[in-house]
This record gives structure tokens, sequence and C-alpha cells, in this order.
């Protein structure tokens, strides 16, 4: 976006998704009304809908089927938009995600990362921890912000080992 307009910036986006995925309406995928950045910019939450990669490899071949909207559940039967019925053994709500990085980051930095699993620091000082502990994309605003992220990370690193040089020590 630093270069193009965003509409030129979503339409590419939309092109290369086509290409990767085709045409998901006909497993039941949907797009938005929006183009995916002005979406984003009019989302007060900077969340988006996504559906993985590795998710749509398997809804494509029908392993995983991609039923409309429910408008509501009694007992185990489940009636959805299309006024179709479902009966379903389990009934499983996936409405958010907990990161389990507290379970395998070893740190000491008790100011870098909250415990909702983003950094605790508002922009723009959310990147930088202590002990070179970095996040790069990991702050409310979305990926299109981790290359500003890297870029000051870049520098914080180039800045310590030029300072670490001119005291006499190597990395």
């Amino acid at each position: 976006m630093k270069y193009l307009p965003m509409s030129i910036v979503d339409h590419i986006i939309l092109f290369l998704c086509y290409l990767r995925f085709g045409n998901t309406a006909k497993y039941g995928l949907m797009r938005p009304d929006f183009d995916p950045l002005y979406m984003l910019m009019l989302s007060n939450t900077r969340l988006l809908p996504v559906v993985d990669v590795g998710t749509y490899d398997r809804i494509k071949p029908r392993e995983i089927q991609v039923l409309p909207s429910l408008t509501s559940i009694e007992g185990n039967m489940v009636t959805f938009s299309n006024r179709k019925t479902h009966h379903f053994d389990a009934i499983i709500f996936a409405t958010g995600y907990q990161s389990t990085m507290w379970q395998w980051l070893e740190t000491d930095d008790p100011g870098l990362i909250g415990d909702d699993s983003m950094p605790k620091c508002k922009h723009p000082d959310h990147w930088k921890g202590c002990n070179n502990l970095y996040c790069a994309g990991f702050y409310r605003r979305n990926l299109g912000c981790l290359s500003e992220d890297a870029l000051l990370i870049a520098k914080d690193i180039s800045d310590d080992y030029i300072l670490a040089k001119a005291n006499g020590f190597e990395s």
C-alpha cells in the first residue's frame, strides 16, 4: 500500500486468493461484501474472519462440510438458515482463540506479553521487551503492520550490535 491505492491492493489480494482457492462459494464459503483491506479499515476490532489454508484444503474434498448459519438449537437438533435440520451427537462452539504461548515460551520478561497473549505495551512500543525478546506483527492492528515492527526490531538489533562493537564486544 506504500505504492498503490488500497482498492488496487484489495483487487490484487482477491485475484491471488482466487488463483489459490478458486471459487470458494461452491464449498459454502461466501466472501464478504467488502474487500479485505477496506473491511479491515471499517472494523472497530481490527479482526477479520479467516479460514486456515489447511482447513480449506479439507473443505475442498468435502472432508469438512460447511453449513449455513444456524437459527436454533433444540436438544441435538440444529436448524439452519436454509430451514434444514441436522442431528448432532455433539455441538462445539469455537468462539475464540487462547494462545498456548506461555506453555512453551521461557522468559523472565514480565512486561512484554499480557495474560491475553498480546503485547502489554500500547503502540508504538509494543514490539520490544527485555532481554532481546521482540514481538513482530503481534499487536491488535493487523498483519500489515508486521513490516513496521520488523523494521523497528532490525534497527534495534543493529543499534545493539553497533554499540557492542564500539565497546569492544563481538557477537
